[in-house]
C-alpha cells in the first residue's frame, strides 16, 4: 500500500508487489504498468520543457550580442553581471572584466548640456522598480577616453513574486544622428562663405538684445557694414576673386569685434555687428576702427592689388526702439548717409 501512496501523491517510479497472484496480481502488474507509462510521459515532457526552455535561452543570448544597442544587466546591488558585445564596445570593458563591478565604475556618464558627471539613479529602478529614462542626452566615457553620445533606459527585473531583483539598462550611440543635426543646426545659422553667422540667425540675435534693452534698460548698439566698390570688383574679376576677398575681409573685420559682440554676414556685401553692453561712444570708436581696417586692406588678386572701403551706419539700441525691422531700417538709412557723405569718410549715425 505504500507504492501506491507514492505513486498517488506523484512519484510515479515506484513499483507496486505482485505477490498477490490471481486476478488481485493482475491489478497490480496493470497499476505498475499505468505508473511507468505516466512516469515515462512526464520524463517526457519535463525534457520537452527543459529542451524548450534551453532554446529560448539561447535565442534571448543570440539577440542580445546580435542587436546594435548595449545592454547591462545588474543584480539588485548595482552590480554587473552581464554586458552584451555591444556594451563592451561602447564601455571598453570586457562581460568578464566588468561582471561584479558596480555600474558606476563602468557606466561612466556625463550630461551633454551642462558637462557634469552624472551617476546613474540606481535607486529609482532597483529600489523603487521605476522605469529610467533620460530625455537629455547623455555623454558615455569610453574605458580608452574615447567619447560616444547616448539615449538610455532602464527596467527593474522581477521575479515571480514581483520583487525587483536587479536592471536591465539599454543605451545606443547615436553620435552621428547628433553630429548631422548640429550640423544641418549650424548650416541654418551660418553663412557658408565665411562662417559668420547668417542673417536670420543675426536678426534673431538683434531681437534679443532689444527685449534685453527693453526689459533690462540695458544700451548697446547696431553696426551696419557696406563694403564700397566691391560690386566692381567682383564683376572685373569675377566672383571667385570677390568670394575670396570677402572671407580674407571677414577675418580682418572680426578682430575688431570684441569677444562679447555678434558678427554677421548679411548678404552680399554687408555685414552687421551687434556691440552688445555698448554706449553710443564705445561704439563710434569701434565703428571707426572697423572702417579704417577695411581702408587699409590691400588685396592681390593674380598680381592685381587693390582696396576697397566700408560705408557703416550706427544705431543705438535702446528701450525706446519700438521694432527689429524698424531698427534695421535705420541702420541702413544711416548707412546711406555714410556713402552719401563720401563713403568711407564718416560713420553715419542714426538717434533714436
Amino acid at each position: 500500500m505504500g507504492a501506491i501512496r507514492q505513486i498517488k501523491h506523484g512519484n510515479l517510479n515506484q513499483i507496486v508487489s505482485t505477490n498477490a497472484g490471481g486476478e488481485l496480481g493482475v491489478l497490480e502488474e496493470g497499476i505498475n504498468e499505468m505508473s511507468h507509462a505516466l512516469y515515462e510521459m512526464h520524463e517526457k515532457e519535463r525534457q520537452q520543457n527543459a529542451d524548450m526552455l534551453f532554446f529560448e535561452k539561447i535565442k534571448a543570448q543570440t539577440m542580445l550580442e546580435s542587436i546594435g544597442e548595449g545592454v547591462i544587466s545588474t543584480d539588485c546591488n548595482g552590480k554587473i553581471t552581464y554586458l552584451n558585445p555591444a556594451a563592451e564596445q561602447l564601455t571598453g570593458w570586457s562581460n568578464g572584466s566588468a561582471t561584479g563591478k558596480l555600474l558606476y565604475e563602468v557606466f561612466l556618464i556625463r550630461s551633454s548640456s551642462t558637462n557634469a558627471a552624472i551617476k546613474y539613479p540606481l535607486e529609482t529602478c532597483i529600489h523603487h522598480g521605476a522605469t529610467v529614462k533620460h530625455d537629455a542626452l547623455l555623454i558615455l566615457l569610453r574605458q580608452d577616453g574615447k567619447e560616444y553620445v547616448i539615449q538610455d533606459t532602464a527596467s527593474p527585473i522581477k521575479d515571480k513574486q514581483h520583487n525587483v531583483i536587479g536592471m536591465v539598462l539599454v543605451f545606443h550611440d547615436v553620435s552621428k544622428i547628433q553630429h548631422m543635426s548640429d550640423q544641418l543646426a549650424y548650416q541654418a545659422t551660418h553663412d557658408d562663405l565665411t562662417g559668420l553667422i547668417n542673417r536670420r540667425e543675426f536678426e534673431s540675435c538683434l531681437n534679443e538684445s532689444l527685449i534685453s534693452a527693453q526689459e533690462n534698460k540695458t544700451r548697446h548698439a547696431l553696426c551696419y557694414i557696406d563694403l564700397d566698390q566691391f560690386k566692381v570688383i567682383n564683376d572685373t574679376y569675377g566672383h571667385q576673386a570677390g568670394d575670396d576677398l570677402l572671407r580674407r575681409l571677414s577675418n580682418h573685420i572680426k578682430e575688431k569685434v570684441r569677444k562679447g559682440d555678434i558678427f554677421a554676414r548679411l548678404g552680399g556685401d554687408e555685414f552687421g555687428v551687434i556691440l552688445t553692453d555698448c554706449p553710443m561712444d564705445k561704439a563710434l570708436q569701434i565703428a571707426s576702427a572697423i572702417k579704417n581696417t577695411v581702408q587699409s586692406f590691400e588685396y592681390t588678386w593674380h598680381g592685381h592689388s587693390f582696396n576697397t572701403g566700408a560705408s557703416i551706419g550706427l544705431v543705438p539700441i535702446i528701450g525706446d526702439n519700438t521694432n527689429l525691422n524698424e531698427l534695421m531700417m535705420k541702420a541702413d538709412s544711416a548707412c546711406y548717409i555714410a556713402k552719401d557723405n563720401g563713403r568711407n569718410r564718416e560713420i553715419g549715425r542714426a538717434h533714436v
